[in-house]
């Protein structure tokens, strides 16, 4: 989903016009369905999510803070609170935070042109490392590969970012998360300037 928050806010920045994008997901035996609005005007809002997954209703703030280089994602799933703050540095952003009852710490860096992403860091007690690599095709199309680790379990993923008759963007994605399937599928709105 991170295609999609990086695509979402990417188009609508340089638009200065506000974007949504419309998400379909399974992991494993749980399906879901998220809205992300993306409001660059609105930095206190800048990305909303609403939905829900696995049965659960799932909300998530991200709210933007110029002066401290610093984003603060808000939210729940279901009874389970959603607190992480992302914080920029010299060679990438520090993500730290709650995910319900469990801790998160996440180094991110990479490349400057997004080509290339790599994080290192801890979900609970178990070391979350992987890499995200960005390539286009001839038609203009994005291509994400995921590959990593969390604790001894593998995370792959691959998805695609597209141009679409019924949208601006479609998304299709796919993988294995720890040893779950993952599927998504989804569509971005660009409002009109």
């Amino acid at each position: 989903m991170l295609g999609v928050v990086l695509t979402g806010g990417i188009v609508s920045s340089m638009s200065n016009s506000p974007a949504i994008a419309i998400i379909s997901l399974t992991l494993g035996d749980n399906a879901g369905k998220l809205t992300y609005n993306f409001n660059p005007r609105k930095p206190e809002q800048a990305i909303t999510v609403s939905g829900e997954l696995g049965g659960q209703a799932y909300s998530e703030t991200w709210a933007v803070d110029q002066q401290k280089q610093q984003v603060s994602i808000t939210g729940a799933l279901g009874d389970n609170p959603i607190a992480v703050t992302l914080s920029a540095g010299q060679k990438g952003f520090l993500a730290q935070g709650t995910i319900g009852q469990v801790g998160l710490t996440q180094v991110l860096g990479g490349e400057s042109d997004f080509s290339q992403i790599t994080t290192t860091g801890k979900l609970g007690t178990e070391s979350l490392n992987h890499n995200i690599a960005v390539t286009q095709d001839e038609d203009q199309n994005y291509h994400l590969s995921v590959s990593g680790t969390l604790g001894q379990s593998t995370l792959e993923q691959t998805a695609t970012i597209a141009r679409s008759e019924d949208a601006d963007l479609q998304f299709e994605a796919q993988g294995n998360l720890a040893g779950a399937s993952f599927t998504m599928s989804g569509q971005l709105y660009a409002a009109q300037p």
